[in-house]
């Protein structure tokens, strides 16, 4: 009898510790996470008129995006992520604008959609590696001194790859950092209204380095 009952103790301790390690884990099938992030990117800004004329850049830029991701399992996710990414450029230099003013602000947007593999999940600590497929935009406008206003606009295709780690502070709110390495193509190709730059394709290229939060909506 008491044999018998030190058996079921043990049961249920197993029993419960195994459902408990289960319910601990920071990612699991079904998870729904959100995150939000800002970070610097290091990048080769090319642009090439078909040859002609190709000129690139080193420099530095911020970057913003926002994700959401789903657990396909305790190990796979999916998810799209919506950022934009910016940068300070001479035009003239890039694109061989006429006018020769300060640097301009441009801005890239990408929409992808991500796949994630979880290769180290605790209690507080999630770890993963991923790769991102989408379309993306570059954008140049505005208006120098003399008013009348120059306009660059180009679409194409993304693809980035990187690491993503999270710890938990809460039940449901983590810090997060993100490395990443990404390859951004833009052409001119089915645009209209630009006013510099005709026939330019642009190829952005580099590093980003990202911190931010991580909710879990649901776990």
């Amino acid at each position: 009898m008491r044999f018998n009952l030190k058996m079921s103790a043990v049961s249920i301790c197993i029993f419960t510790s195994a459902f408990a390690r289960v319910d601990a884990q920071s990612f699991r099938k079904g998870s729904i996470l959100l995150s939000i992030s800002e970070g610097t990117t290091a990048v080769d800004y090319s642009t090439s008129d078909g040859g002609r004329n190709n000129t690139c850049n080193l420099m530095t830029g911020n970057r913003d995006p926002i994700a959401l991701e789903y657990g396909l399992s305790s190990r796979w996710g999916i998810g799209l992520t919506s950022g934009a990414d910016i940068y300070n450029i001479d035009i003239h230099k890039q694109y061989d604008y006429s006018n020769p003013i300060k640097p301009v602000r441009t801005i890239t947007a990408e929409v992808t959609l991500d796949v994630y593999y979880h290769f180290l999940v605790t209690r507080r600590v999630d770890l993963s590696t991923y790769m991102s497929v989408g379309a993306n935009s570059i954008g140049i406008k505005g208006t120098p001194g003399d008013g009348v206003p120059y306009q660059y606009t180009a679409s194409g295709n993304v693809i980035r790859t990187g690491l993503k780690g999270r710890y938990y502070v809460t039940k449901r709110f983590a810090l997060m950092n993100i490395l990443s390495c990404y390859n951004s193509g833009f052409s001119t190709q089915h645009m209209t209204g630009n006013t510099f730059g005709g026939g330019y394709s642009t190829n952005i290229r580099g590093l980003a380095w990202e911190f931010g939060l991580s909710y879990r909506i649901r776990h």
